[in-house]
């Protein structure tokens, strides 16, 4: 996708928003190990609720 940016023009509309999109997939990629580790965290803890019907 980074090559896309390039071949698209990052002053380009089109450029603009894979340049975007290339951002978010990096955010996501960073954010997603500390995000599963805290489902796993939670799943857990609604697994053992008494509370809770699952």
């Amino acid at each position: 996708m980074r090559e896309g940016v390039d071949t698209l023009g990052r002053d380009t509309p089109a450029g603009t928003r894979l340049a975007e999109s290339v951002a978010f997939f990096e955010f996501v990629q960073e954010e997603l190990p500390d995000m599963l580790e805290r489902w796993r965290k939670r799943k857990a803890e609604l697994r053992d609720d008494p509370m809770t019907d699952r």
